[in-house]
């Protein structure tokens, strides 16, 4: 295949000049046709977007085989990387077959070699022309009919970056230098303009790379939040099939209560699934898909996503979240914004108190002249920056973290400009920073409930008291299924129940003055359980704790139990494991207050005797005779009698040895630090006469009634 030597350009320029001097308007006409569409072809490229350029290439080849009057032209990419060629374009006259896109057939070895080296192809009579070697081509040729072909290689930066060729099947051609020269600058046109789009490309998949590491990194950190975030709708579910399961063994279900529970495990479901979507289209590479996206929704999903973390730090979350601030935005990439934020805010409040680390979310919609703008700041309390730090903040690869990119920042300020916005930093008036994104705002969305409206459509129906229900239990969970799971199943098994979406709520709310049990959540905003359990401890609130929580941290429960918490149990947790845990936690309530009203019982019975009497039970109990009672007190045997006659009815005691018992369990209630009896509790003074006694005694359990359990209800659980 005879390639275009200097000897064949010589000779091809003198006849080619011999000819256009002999029509020297018709060239001049020529040549300012092919300037006129070597501007229009620029003109087209400028300011092209990337992914439109291929098809521009395409329009060009058409325009130019049109003016040039060859049969096909095509245009061809040579991969830098294996040196692969790729036909991107090709156009026909009719009745002409153009090359199909794609990979370029490799049985023509000869040609491709050609191509791959960079040297130009000019074959002015095929297949006479064609070398030895080239065989497929020969072949190829014959097939096809091709009678002259040309092609050039184009390079880019020194990089041989592609070619163009032109065949012609009707009749042979020559190919004179002028005319190579003019076919290839409109192809050095073609191939920059290939070429920045491939870079374009390229830039882009390397930001999507960073931006896809970025969201794992993110992830990663949200393990333990996406545990609790999982945790909690799995417990409500679990709780609720429970129920479910526990009233119908009863055999006093109706179908709404039943109704009821399986719409709850039904919203459950949906909100685990919610859960791992968040975090699925975190990791998911995927193309940017944007949409309407209301930025509360948004960052309210990224705030449950993180609660966990938040929580765990001790962060006290405000927000102030203006719905229907709609943008037209990737959401993903959006909230991937968010997160790093949040990360950056607990980092810089790492080194305060827990007491002291405050996050301030607010999310408005202003108008700035005639534009619409929707706006997320998030404010903390931290460290806060120094000037020179907040100069070079958005800078990539520089970071104020020990062990950070520096990258997290400037993908940041990255996917808010892809999105036509803004980003900043300022420094707080106090301590802290405050980063805000400015997005363009879109019309509202039509109006629909807002989080607030749906998290109270959550909150357990009132129940009214079961005739037949045993003790109270207190549940304080601020998740809300969580909360009505608990209740239904508790109810099933045959407590009252009282539940609190708050530790502030509990402390604040009016309630039964005695409970058997509360089951208490450890993370829990504004006051956490282990706090609540202090307070309790503060107030003298006695009742059994039994802590229930997504997040297995050791250390919180080893502190819980120190505290005397009752246990610690993992959601989500079997029914039967809760139960009777709730179960051992109430009889040993129970016991303890039988204990207590028998000691007080006693101690009222105790005050009735006079201080005679008392000498003379100390002296029984110390296993003196009668004789030697009387030698000791100095009074006359036959008093001793009558006194100790006395102790033992006032005492009501029916033997000695129940009379020591009596007397040890005082002994042991004095030990134990147990408060004094509460007269008010039982009558005024004057009644501290067997009237007292009775009263007491009538609030304590007698012997009789005592159960290994301490619900008044039959015993339907397994």
């Amino acid at each position: 295949m005879g390639r275009l030597d200097r000897p064949a350009e010589r000779t091809l320029s003198s006849d080619s000049r011999r000819r256009e001097t002999s029509e020297p308007s018709s060239q001049i006409a020529n040549l300012l046709a092919f300037e006129r569409l070597l501007a229009e072809l620029i003109a087209a490229f400028v300011d092209l977007p990337s992914e439109h350029v291929e098809g521009e290439i395409a329009t060009a080849m058409r325009r130019l085989l049109d003016f040039l009057g060859f049969d096909r032209c095509g245009f061809a990419e040579i991969s830098a990387a294996d040196g692969s060629v790729t036909m991107l374009c090709s156009v026909a006259v009719d009745g002409v077959e153009p090359m199909s896109p794609g990979p370029f057939p490799e049985q023509l070895q000869w040609y491709v070699k050609t191509m791959r080296a960079g040297e130009m192809v000019v074959l002015r009579k095929l297949p006479d022309d064609l070398p030895p070697e080239a065989v497929a081509e020969r072949a190829y040729v014959e097939s096809t009919g091709m009678r002259s072909h040309l092609s050039i290689p184009l390079r880019v930066g020194g990089r041989l970056f592609g070619a163009i060729g032109f065949a012609a099947f009707r009749d042979a051609r020559a190919w004179p230098i002028e005319l190579v020269s003019r076919i290839k600058t409109i192809g050095e046109v073609l191939v920059a303009a290939l070429a920045r789009a491939r870079v374009e490309a390229e830039l882009h998949q390397v930001r999507s790379d960073l931006w896809h590491a970025d969201r794992a990194a993110s992830a990663a950190a949200l393990t333990g939040s996406l545990a609790h975030e999982l945790n909690q709708p799995l417990a409500a579910i679990l709780s609720n099939a429970q129920a479910a399961l526990r009233f119908l063994d009863r055999g006093e279900s109706g179908q709404r209560e039943i109704r009821e529970i399986l719409e709850a495990i039904v919203r459950e479901d949906k909100r685990a699934g919610a859960v791992i979507r968040g975090l699925s289209a975190l990791l998911r590479r995927e193309k940017t898909q944007r949409a309407n996206v209301d930025l509360a929704d948004a960052v309210g999903e990224v705030l449950t996503l993180m609660r966990g973390e938040l929580e765990a730090q001790g962060v006290r979350v405000e927000t102030h979240l203006q719905e229907n601030c709609v943008t037209w935005a990737d959401k993903t990439q959006l909230q991937q914004i968010v997160v790093n934020l949040i990360n950056n805010a607990l980092d810089a409040m790492q080194p305060l108190p827990r007491a002291e680390r405050r996050l301030h979310i607010t999310i408005s919609r202003d108008a700035r002249g005639a534009v619409q703008e929707a706006t997320v700041a998030l404010r903390d309390s931290g460290i806060g920056m120094a000037s020179e730090q907040l100069a070079s903040v958005f800078t990539p690869f520089r970071s104020t973290k020990r062990d950070g990119m520096g990258l997290g920042l400037s993908i940041a300020r990255a996917i808010v400009e892809a999105h036509d916005g803004k980003i900043h930093v300022s420094r707080n008036e106090q301590r802290g920073v405050t980063f805000a994104f400015s997005l363009p705002a879109q019309p509202g969305l039509p109006e629909r409930p807002g989080i607030a409206n749906l998290v109270a459509s959550l909150q357990p129906h009132a129940r009214g008291a079961d005739p037949i229900s045993g003790p109270n239990i207190w549940v304080v969970d601020d998740d809300a299924a969580q909360r009505e799971g608990l209740a239904r199943l508790l109810i099933a098994g045959g407590y009252t129940v009282e539940t609190f979406a708050s530790a502030l709520e509990f402390l604040q709310r009016p309630r039964t003055p005695e409970a058997a049990c509360m089951l208490l959540d450890v993370c829990m905003p504004g006051m956490t359980g282990p706090e609540l359990q202090v307070r309790l401890r503060v107030i003298g609130l006695d009742v059994p704790i039994v802590f229930l929580t997504g997040l297995g941290d050791v250390s919180t429960g080893v502190e819980a139990m120190k505290l005397g918490a009752n246990d610690y149990l993992l959601k989500p947790v079997d029914d039967k494991v809760l139960m009777d845990t709730v179960d051992r936690a109430a009889a040993s309530h129970a016991f303890k207050q039988v204990l207590r009203r028998e000691r007080q019982v006693l101690g009222l019975r105790s005050r009735r005797l006079s201080p005679r009497e008392r000498d003379v039970m100390q002296c029984v109990l110390r296993g003196r005779l009668n004789k030697q009672i009387a030698a000791e007190l100095g009074i006359s045997e036959k008093t001793v009698k009558q006194h100790r006659g006395r102790v033992m009815e006032k005492m009501e005691a029916r033997s000695l040895a129940e009379l020591v018992r009596m007397c040890d369990a005082l002994a042991a209630a004095a030990a134990d630090g147990e408060a004094p009896i509460d007269w008010a509790s039982v009558g005024d003074e004057g009644e501290r006469g067997a009237g007292a006694v009775d009263k007491l005694a009538a609030q304590s359990p007698s012997n009789s009634a005592r159960r290994g359990s301490v619900r008044s209800r039959p015993d339907t659980t397994s």
